[in-house]
């Protein structure tokens, strides 16, 4: 007894120290900043929300809000836009690795019935850290992991979606107060209003957990509110309650916009199928990105997937430890994963949402990130092999093996290498910052004070290479040349040269570029 116990508590500390290690690992990451991409746009959105102006607004405008009042308080302005950035990087990353965790610890200790609770902490642990380096997409040259490319973005709602999910899980199958069951509903409705509010589309994912549950617990519900007709009562007034406020958010799915409407009438119901294969090799067509999404982690993990499915249903009768209903559940959401790339679903989902250009987000829905970690600790069970040892053994030579086969197996993708190396690359500034390191930003601030000095009292309007641009306007709040393109992006290096030459302006300046700077390449 007192081995096992003095086990137990080594067990804990191992874990205490994987999981706090990957916290303050995280405060060592950096957002990815290569510029010109959205996330400048999105710091300058910040702005004007800068004030003592608390009114507050509603749709992504609260996103903004959030952030604007939060560095108003802490007096950081616009001038420290890259701390800003690091700032918003690292809170959100934060709130996506406990969100992340929550929801996988609730649905995998509610999986396996008689499981130990430091076995449920490892399981969620590896469930997190997979989340992290198997969702990925490609965007103008770069391949990037999800934290990477919307860590300084408005679409946190992914991670607190499966927050809200795992309180309702909770409050479904765990045994807690009703105190707890309050304070779950408050938080619910709390980050519903802000998922809702900041980027709907992730609000469709909670609906498909949602529904995914009733459909597979769907005897159970009609016996309940057959015995307990009033019981039921209370979450029917909530849910009508939360698509009541959250309705005029859910028109932003353009629901009665949507293509398949047309193809509902007597007339025009023939033609639907056609229709939706139609839109299924539009999204094959690469338009579902599955050419960096996918990767090898994912295939790995719907072949484990395959295998417990095979499992559970050889030993439904035999097998006490597995709630099956839960399984179900987390069969069909890891799934998810294969909507984008199903000719059938991806048409289907193309001309329900009418969003065919962001179908490829629905990869962010799955849950296939919890089977690696469900399978081992199944598998061990089977065997008769298990302990927390071998359990975390088991998964690291699972991602070891196949990050070595992702990394050498040159005739495929090799996404999943990438992955990592995106992940690894975040710890580099250098390798995901802006391209001007600070000292470089603060060269720019010396030949501006030489050129300021040397021209007088004189309003001065600069020219000059687009990175540099950025950095008088914004660092130095000086008055910029922008090209009168969408959002000021263009693919020329030289366009401020061109504009200066035809420049009326007076007290115009061609601002050098130092003999030692790098080579500029947007979204380089």
């Amino acid at each position: 007894m007192k081995d096992n116990t003095s086990a137990s508590k080594l067990y804990h500390i191992a874990f205490y120290t994987l999981f706090f290690g990957s916290v303050i690992a995280i405060f060592f990451t950096h957002p990815f900043m290569k510029y010109p991409f959205d996330m400048y746009t999105l710091l300058e959105w910040i702005e004007p929300y800068y004030n003592n102006n608390w009114h507050i607004p509603h749709g992504r405008e609260l996103w903004k809000f959030i952030w604007g009042k939060f560095f108003y308080l802490l007096h950081i302005d616009n001038t420290q836009i890259f701390l800003r950035a690091q700032i918003i990087h690292t809170i959100q990353s934060l709130i996506s690795f406990f969100s992340v965790y929550f929801f996988s610890k609730v649905v995998l200790r509610n999986l396996f019935k008689d499981i130990e609770p430091i076995y449920a902490k490892f399981l969620a642990y590896w469930a997190t850290v997979i989340w992290f380096i198997i969702f990925a997409t490609f965007s103008v040259g770069q391949h990037l992991v999800w934290i990477q490319w919307y860590s300084v973005n408005y679409q946190i709602t992914l991670p607190l979606t499966l927050l809200v999910t795992g309180l309702i899980v909770s409050m479904i199958y765990d045994d807690i107060s009703t105190v707890r069951k309050i304070f779950y509903t408050l938080a619910f409705l709390f980050l519903s209003y802000l998922i809702i509010n900041m980027h709907v589309m992730e609000y469709l994912y909670f609906l498909m957990y949602m529904s995914t549950l009733a459909l597979v617990n769907i005897d159970k519900i009609f016996r309940y509110i057959k015995i307990h007709p009033l019981y039921f009562i209370i979450p029917i007034i909530t849910a009508v309650l939360v698509l009541y406020f959250a309705y005029p958010y859910l028109q932003r799915l353009e629901f009665k916009n949507a293509r398949i409407l047309h193809f509902l009438t007597p007339e025009t119901i023939s033609q639907l199928p056609a229709q939706i294969i139609k839109d299924g090799h539009f999204q094959l067509s690469k338009f579902n990105r599955a050419f960096a999404s996918m990767n090898e982690l994912i295939y790995l993990s719907l072949g484990l997937l395959f295998l417990m499915v095979f499992y559970i249903l050889l030993r439904y009768k035999q097998e006490k430890n597995i709630h099956f209903r839960l399984f179900a559940f987390f069969t069909i959401t890891s799934t998810f994963i294969l909507i984008p790339v199903n000719l059938y679903t991806a048409g289907f989902f193309s001309l329900l949402l009418n969003t065919p250009y962001t179908l490829n987000r629905l990869y962010y829905s799955s849950t296939v990130y919890m089977v690696i970690p469900a399978f081992s600790y199944l598998l061990l069970s089977v065997v008769k092999k298990r302990s927390v040892i071998n359990l975390n053994l088991l998964i690291i030579l699972i991602l070891l093996s196949t990050f070595i086969y992702s990394r050498f197996d040159t005739s495929h993708s090799q996404n999943f290498y990438k992955n990592i190396q995106s992940v690894k690359n975040s710890f580099s500034r250098k390798k995901v910052g802006f391209n001007l390191s600070d000292e470089q930003i603060r060269q720019i601030g010396t030949i501006l004070q030489q050129i300021e000095q040397k021209k007088g009292t004189k309003k001065l309007y600069f020219y000059a290479r687009e990175d540099i641009a950025y950095v008088l306007k914004r660092v130095y709040r000086r008055s910029v040349y922008v090209p009168n393109t969408r959002n000021g992006r263009v693919l020329r290096t030289d366009f401020y040269i061109d504009a200066f030459k035809r420049s009326t302006y007076k007290n115009k300046v061609l601002f050098p570029i130092p003999d030692d700077f790098p080579v500029y390449q947007p979204y380089r």
